[in-house]
This record gives C-alpha cells, structure tokens and sequence, in this order.
C-alpha cells in the first residue's frame, strides 16, 4: 500500500464504521438512514481515491475498483442534503433542490455506465474530465446544489432549537468540505496536479463523524482539539510510513515493507507515550492561555476521597460541578434503604427537603441496566418523546437535562442530576468524560464515607453517636488537663418527649429529634462537638468556654461574656423553645433542661468520668426543678 494511498483509505473505513454505528444507535431516529446513506457515499469516494492511487497502473483492477465503489460517489450530494431536509421536511424549495440533485446524480451515473471507458487510467482527465459528459454532470452537481442546499437551509428562519440546530451546523459544515474536496479533486480537470480533497474529506469525516456518531455535537473547541490531534497524530507516522517502505521496499517488497511499517506504527501508538505527547500537545495548542473547566473538574474529582465529613463531601461535589461546568443546578440523590433520597441540593431551593425515589422506579431500572449518562435532549430525538418524559416524571420538579450514575461495585449507589448550563450551551463530549471520572471518584468518596459514619454517626438524627462523644470527651479533658485550656459539656435533655409519642406516635418523635439536632448544631461553633448522648439527651463540648473569673474594664467583660458557657447554655435552651415544629398540621412545644459541668483546666487531676457525672447529676437535677432550667455541677473541676 502507497503512503499517499494511506488516508483516503483509512478515512474511507472509519466513516463507514460511524455510519454503521449510527444505525446501530438511533435506530428510531430521523438521522439514522441518512446519516449512513452519507457516511456510505463518502466511504465510497474515499475508496475511489484509494482504488485511483493504488491502482492507477493496473487497468483490470482499477476499472473493477472503480465499477465497485464510485457508482456510490455519484449519491455524496443527495445524500448530504437529504440530512439538511430532514429537519424541515416541509419546506418546498429545499426539498426541489434535493430532489434535482437526486436526478442529476441517477442520470450521470446511468450516463457513466454506458460510456465508461478504461483508455488513459494514468490521466484524470481521461476518466473524470469534462470530456466525460457524466463526470461533468456530477461535478456541476457537487459545486452547484450542494452549497445551494446548504444555503437555502441556513437563511430559513424556521430551524430546529438546541442540540438539533447544533448538530446540522456541524453536519453543514461536514458538507461543505466534502463539497470543496471534490471541487479539488477534480482539479486536474483544469490542468492542476493537485489532491488536496484528500485531506478536506478528512476534515468532513471529524465534523459529521464526531456529530452523529457521538449523538451529540462537540464544540468547536473540542472539534478543534480532535483536529489538530488528528494531524499531529497522523503526519509522523505518514512520513515514518514512508520512510520505512521506501528502506525496505526493495529488499522486502511492497508487500512485506508495507507490513513491516504497520507493524511499527502500531507498536509506537500502543507502547510508547507518543499518543499522551500528542495529546498533551494539542491541549496546549488549542487551549493556550485559556480556561480548561473539563480538566480542572477531572482535578478537582480526585479529592473527593480525601474529604470524610459526609456533608462536607456532598458539598464540594455540588459545587466543584457548579463552577466548573456551570449547569443551572445540580441535585444529589443517595440510596438508602432501596430508595434514593435527596441529600444535597445546589440551585434548586425551591425543592422539597425530603424526596424519595422509589428503588423500583422506571429510572431507577434503566441506570442499573444501562450504567450510562442519560442526556434528555438527546433521547427525545432517538427514542419515543412520550416515553422520554415518562423516564424522567419523577424528576418533574427539577429541569434535569443530565442524569450521572453512581456505581461502587456494580450496584446503584446514587444519581447526580444537572440541569441545562447556564451559558446555553450543550453538554459535549468532553462534559462527559469529565463526568464521568466525577462519578467514579464520588462513589467511591460517598461509600467510603459512609463507612467511615456509621461508626460515628448516628443514622437518627445524623449528628455523632454515643461511642464518637466519649471518644472525643476523653480526648479533650485530657488535652485540658495537659495544657490548661478551659472546657465544658452541657448535656441538654428534651421534656415530655413520652407524651408527644402516645400522642403523635413515633414519627413525631423522629422529626422532634432531627430538627433540634439539627438546630443545635446551627447554634455552636465549628470547634464544637454536638453528639448524641442518649434516647432524649444531646451531649455538647464547648473548648474554651469555662465560667469568667474576673472581668476588668469593658473589653475584658466582653471577652469573658464571649468564653461564658452559661450565655451559650441560655442561648441553646432558648433555640430550642423557640424551635416549636410542625408535624400533621399541628404545632408541637420542646421543653428542655440543660445540665452541665465545667473543667478550667489543669487545676486537678481529672478524668472523663468525673466531668460526665458532674453534667448528669445537674441535669437530674434541672428536672427535678422543672423544665426549661439551666443547672451546672457544684464547685469548677
């Protein structure tokens, strides 16, 4: 095989293989036959000028070559514009237009049939000149009604909206360079040695192939990218191809020098790192200087592992996809007790607080079958619109366009759900590619995570459990011991929680719980620790609080006023007066007694044991007294 006959013949096979896979995928589509009627007579043309480089010298094979592949080539243009009308059937000149070219094409194909002559093979102009009147005929055809239809197409003022005007812009453009690479392919006709269609029907074959073949239209940055790594890629190992066939050629033969290249080749692209060099290249020539959101989102998605606050991950997820790709909202589902439920929400504050997703659901189903991105948009135009909208119903409260799975071996572990960007713009292939490695890293973060909190967390009211409390306890007494830095822990039991249960029932009791834990943990510090000591007490340690000692002047009550964890003890008993929930349409009233006790640091040997009982001895006795009673343990451990 000649180097010069390497790309047409390359190009050729893998725009066959996108028209072969676009049937395979849309087979519901308005695209799919004409997409690969298009696809095969490109596929065609590229083999017809492999057959002309190959074969030239060789008149039997080039005239079966020929006689095989280019009665395809005649149908390029119809074929091309037929994708164009299929997004606005109605109109009547578009449509005139396809079908004069359609005639033009049958006719000079039947005229090329009869008048087919094999003289002067070795001249273009002997077999697809205008001295050939159906050659003439095709060549008019292809600089004529095919630039037409792409213009009448593109002044309508009627045109399909989103992904869809998005991909016949693509297609177009695919169009119009199929149509200039047969004006140069031709041009021997008016004296010029040129095959410069050669490389132009490569360029068709990035923009309609990556368009259909993706289901989905690349931007043009990643249209660009794909280029220039196509070229980069391509023209060393055209010339090593030629290099070595030439080294060889006479001592091997054409045959084995050819084989021997190819081999090369593909163990350069296989073994070595020039594909990742080449990649590395392109990204810098084509986004030199500018904002890659897609690798920076790959970046950020590696650290979700190293985050093991559970919120706190959920959190970095919503937000790492805001600002880097920007969709109008992003909403986080996690299974739980095999339905998926809401936990973390950006964008969407309108949306109720708890939202449940049945495990059964028909979405539900077809992520654990499917395993891949759901994009709206693009279902709408390859599957049934009704059944699209019926898949997303229970996704009626958010505009979702994107739906991400996320899988941790094998098995459903939650959805990510994106709404439309907010710039307008599609979600390209590079989107979900980022996506998709964010998927991959979020699993893995949630599940681990999740491990890490059912040891500490308590699943009830979502704060940390018993066992975590004491742990921690220990480990501050002591670090107040040792360093003499004040503390202290107030143990806040809820009142009349055993009525609100005979009355209301357990579920009452379940939402009184999860709101105060999550009122208390608004109302302390960072540094603090809220926990859950028992079934109706709440244990809280507050480091560097202690009762003032002294107060001089202003500035000094003031700093006091700030340590004093009687004022932060009145605080959280009034949160939890003022909480006052809802269940059944029925406002409850908490009652709370705060028992606790404080430790000013490195006055005495002290132990967990001794702050803990000193805090639940105030708290029996804050109960005793009545409800709503702040009581401390007697005397400063």
């Amino acid at each position: 095989m000649g180097e010069a006959s390497l790309v047409p013949f390359v190009c050729g096979l893998l725009i066959l293989a996108s028209g072969v896979i676009t049937v395979v995928r849309t087979k519901k589509s308005f695209l799919s036959f004409s997409c690969f009627l298009a696809s095969f007579a490109l596929f065609s043309y590229c083999l017809a000028l492999f057959g002309h480089i190959e074969f030239s010298r060789f008149s039997g094979i080039y005239k079966f070559w020929i006689s095989l592949f280019l009665s395809f080539g005649f149908f390029i243009t119809p074929a091309l514009l037929n994708i164009l009308r299929q997004f606005d059937q109605k109109d009547k000149l578009l449509r005139f237009v396809s079908g004069l070219s359609l005639a033009m094409s049958v006719g000079s194909l039947l005229l090329w049939t009869d008048r087919f002559a094999v003289e002067g093979v070795n001249d273009w102009p002997g077999v697809a000149g205008f001295g050939s009147f159906p050659f003439a005929l095709f060549f008019l055809n292809s600089v004529l009604l095919l630039p037409l239809g792409i213009l009448i197409f593109l002044i309508k003022r009627h045109r399909p909206a989103g992904i869809a005007t998005r991909q016949v812009k693509f297609i177009a453009s695919g169009v119009a360079f199929v149509a200039t690479g047969v004006i140069f392919t031709f041009s021997p006709v008016f004296g010029l040695d040129l095959f410069w269609g050669v490389p132009l029907v490569a360029a068709a074959f990035v923009f309609v192939a990556f368009s259909v073949n993706n289901c989905r239209l690349l931007e043009a940055d990643l249209i660009l990218n794909r280029t220039v790594l196509t070229v980069l890629m391509l023209v060393p190992l055209l010339i090593l191809h030629a290099l070595i066939s030439r080294l060889f050629s006479a001592s091997l033969g054409l045959l084995l020098a050819t084989t021997f290249s190819l081999t090369v080749i593909v163990l350069i692209i296989l073994f070595t790192p020039y594909t990742r060099l080449v990649q590395k290249t392109a990204d810098r020539t084509v986004y030199k200087g500018r904002y890659n959101y897609q690798k920076i989102l790959e970046e950020l998605s590696s650290r979700f592992v190293s985050i093991p606050e559970f919120d706190q991950l959920l959190d970095y997820i919503t937000h790492s996809i805001v600002q880097t790709i920007e969709p109008e909202q992003v909403v986080i589902f996690l299974m739980e007790d095999k339905q998926l439920r809401l936990c973390s929400r950006l964008g969407s504050e309108d949306c109720p607080e708890l939202l449940l997703i049945d495990g059964q659901d028909l979405l539900v189903r077809r992520l654990s079958k499917g395993r891949g991105i759901l994009v709206r948009s693009e279902m709408r135009q390859y599957e049934d619109p009704a059944e699209v909208e019926e898949l997303f119903k229970t996704l009626r409260l958010f505009p979702a366009e994107l739906v991400v799975p996320l899988f941790y071996k094998s098995v459903l572990q939650g959805i990510i759900v994106l709404g439309p960007k907010k710039n307008g713009q599609i979600y390209n292939g590079g989107d979900f590619k980022a996506l998709r490695k964010v998927a991959i890293e979020a699993a893995v973060a949630v599940e681990n995570s999740r491990l890490q909190g059912e040891a500490v967390v308590d699943r009830e009211t979502g704060i940390f459990n018993r066992n975590y409390f004491l742990m921690r306890l220990e480990e501050d007494v002591e670090r107040s011991r040792r360093y003499g830095n004040p503390m202290s822990l107030l143990l806040v039991g809820l009142n009349g929680m055993d009525e609100i249960d005979r009355q209301y029932g357990l579920g009452a009791v379940e939402m009184v719980l999860k709101q105060t834990a999550r009122e208390l943990k608004n109302r302390i510090r960072n540094v603090d620790i809220i926990a859950r000591y028992s079934r109706y007490i709440f244990a809280i340690i507050l480091p560097q609080t202690a009762f003032p000692e002294k107060a001089v002047g202003q500035d000094e009550t003031v700093r006091f006023h700030v340590n004093d964890v009687s004022l932060a003890a009145a605080r959280i008993l009034q949160s939890v007066k003022d909480l006052r929930p809802e269940f059944s349409n029925n406002r409850l009233s908490l009652k709370a007694s705060i028992g606790g006790a404080v430790c000013n640091g490195g006055k005495t040997q002290l132990d967990r044991e001794d702050l803990l009982k000193k805090a639940l001895q105030a708290l029996e006795t804050a109960d005793k007294m009545g409800s709503d009673r702040i009581e401390f343990g007697t005397g400063v451990i």
